[in-house]
């Protein structure tokens, strides 16, 4: 009698500490949309875990990856390398997660803090991307630095691109996306460059684009915020 009192006093105790063991909760969702390539999903929950399955159209396959996270502030660290993005770190910000390969999540479910210095649901035509000096180390001078832009530089960059002159008068800037990313320069100047599409992609605000053609759909330039000045403007099929 005693022995089988001792099992039941067990058994619930066994079945208290199981009840009183938290799932791990949901911490963030993030989304990246190509509706051709992929399509992909990550989550992050707070047992220091992400998710990121893999879509893709056009074969139907569907890929699941796992691992481990560390946030720091603002920083996302994975030990391991993700096999599908090729890359251990990322930022948060802007309602984005930033990997340092140049490509972009959007943020669609958080419970995190997430610096936000731009609000880009009023700037729908505009993406912005953190400097890597090893993936854009063409772009700026090797001693950039990146700089984080606020709303007042947004309403300053939009200014100057639309009075910008090219070698044919003014530039026509209605119909532009713009992809934005922001250095201070050699010169502790702030310098914007800026990359322009006219076509509505879904990668957008995923990644930055790189097109060899397609004429004047797709033009570069850079602009100076401290000096007011844009130059270097280049529209894709000019000699």
């Amino acid at each position: 009698m005693i022995y089988k009192t001792i099992l039941q006093l067990l058994t619930i105790c066994v079945i208290i500490t199981g009840c009183s063991q938290k799932l791990p909760k949901e911490l963030l969702q993030a989304k990246f949309e190509n509706d051709i390539f992929i399509n992909a999903n990550l989550s992050l929950t707070s047992d220091s875990l992400y998710t990121l399955i893999e879509k893709r159209p056009l074969d139907t396959i569907e890929n699941t990856y796992t691992g481990k996270y560390i946030l720091k502030n603002d920083t996302l660290y994975f030990p391991d390398e993700i096999p599908l993005l090729k890359t251990k770190k990322a930022i948060l910000k802007n309602n984005s997660i930033d990997f340092n390969n140049g490509v972009r999540f959007l943020i669609t479910k958080t419970s995190l803090k997430i610096n936000t210095r731009i609000n880009l649901l009023q700037h729908p035509d505009i993406a912005v991307f953190e400097f890597n000096p090893e993936y854009l180390y063409f772009i700026f001078d090797k001693n950039a630095k990146p700089y984080d832009l606020i709303e007042k530089d947004i309403l300053q960059i939009e200014r100057i691109f639309n009075s910008c002159p090219t070698r044919d008068g003014f530039l026509d800037t209605k119909g532009y996306k713009k992809q934005i990313v922001a250095v201070i320069n050699a010169n502790g100047e702030k310098e914007i460059w800026v990359n322009c599409t006219c076509k509505n992609s879904s990668d957008f605000q995923n990644r930055i684009l790189f097109v060899n053609d397609e004429g004047s759909c797709y033009m570069q330039m850079k602009i100076n915020l401290t000096t007011n000045q844009c130059y270097n403007v280049h529209f894709n099929g000019w000699a």
